[in-house]
């Protein structure tokens, strides 16, 4: 069904250097490039790219409100795999690292479903820099 929704997060094949998050050089050109696609060519996501744009061109991450309690938000865990060079990424770990420690301390109530592809505790690097 072409109108249904599908909220999609970068993974190790979706990237331009397999394995490894977009580096700062080639950041605006491959985020641009995947917004296109899943937000501008898919019509079921059209409606959600205001949404999303921002976050998701700056580092490859996403809030979708579902309803007023409740957000999915979209990981770019690319940024901590144990092989990736961090010093490359610029500020984008970081900054993605303080927009989701916002989100998990709000106390508004809300709930999130997160989506990763690297999930916690596999091939993820674990760094100080990266604590709140």
């Amino acid at each position: 069904m072409p109108n249904t929704p599908v909220f999609v997060t970068l993974g190790n094949n979706d990237c331009k250097y397999h394995d490894n998050s977009v580096v700062q050089e080639d950041k605006k050109e491959f985020f641009d490039f995947m917004f296109d696609i899943w937000f501008n060519k898919h019509p079921g996501n059209v409606k959600y790219k205001d949404q999303v744009e921002t976050t998701f061109k700056a580092g490859g991450y996403y809030e979708i409100k579902a309803t007023n309690n409740v957000s999915f938000l979209s990981l770019n865990t690319l940024m901590f795999n144990k092989d990736q060079v961090v010093s490359e990424l610029g500020p984008d770990a970081t900054n993605q690292f303080e927009w989701l420690s916002k989100k998990m301390t709000d106390s508004s109530g809300k709930k999130y479903v997160i989506f990763t592809h690297i999930y916690a505790g596999s091939r993820v690097k674990h760094d100080d820099k990266f604590k709140a």
